[in-house]
């Protein structure tokens, strides 16, 4: 038996789910796809030589999950590697999101081309700069950790809304609770 990426997946997928070739094979039917149990077999057991989108598509389905995933174990198989650890990974990742609208990828890449600015200017500035850290360390005398000065915030869009004054779980008080206490 050959145990290479792809077969660890269909493998660990079906041991994880209780399944067999079978049933990936009727997931794969009953959403109007074929794949036969023995190919699903084959798939596991048999190098692989070559890989379409369509087999991709098909056995994720039937897996039930995403297609890069059985794309880069079936690529592994064959002996091709996906470097993830390249520096454009996040504006590939954003850019390829289809879960993002035009809107939140814009919105995405003015964040991040602000973080790498901001990064840069206080790896420029150096020691010393009005860029150090914005909380002292340790607690105040008080007990509390505050901020020395107001963070620098910049706006990079119109479309950013504002959401100050939205409750968060953090904030929220329920009815017999102490205002100010915290809930341990």
């Amino acid at each position: 038996m050959n145990t290479h990426p792809l077969s660890q997946l269909i493998q660990s997928i079906e041991d994880g789910r209780g399944w067999t070739d079978r049933e990936v094979s009727r997931r794969i039917a009953a959403a109007g796809h074929k794949m036969s149990h023995s190919y699903i077999g084959k798939l596991k057991n048999h190098p692989i030589q070559s890989v379409n989108a369509s087999m991709v598509q098909t056995l994720a389905i039937g897996l039930g999950i995403p297609e890069t995933v059985v794309a880069e174990a079936a690529l592994a198989s064959m002996g091709v590697h996906i470097d993830t650890s390249s520096s454009a990974g996040l504006d590939v990742a954003i850019a390829t999101d289809e879960a993002l609208t035009d809107r939140d990828k814009r919105l995405l890449r003015s964040l991040v081309k602000e973080m790498r600015t901001d990064g840069e200017e206080r790896r420029d500035d150096g020691p010393g700069s009005d860029h150090g850290p914005r909380v002292p360390s340790g607690p105040q005398p008080d007990g509390a950790t505050t901020r020395t000065s107001e963070p620098r915030l910049t706006l990079v869009s119109d479309d950013v809304p504002d959401l100050r004054g939205l409750p968060f779980a953090a904030d929220e008080e329920k009815p017999g609770d102490d205002p100010g206490e915290d809930d341990d």
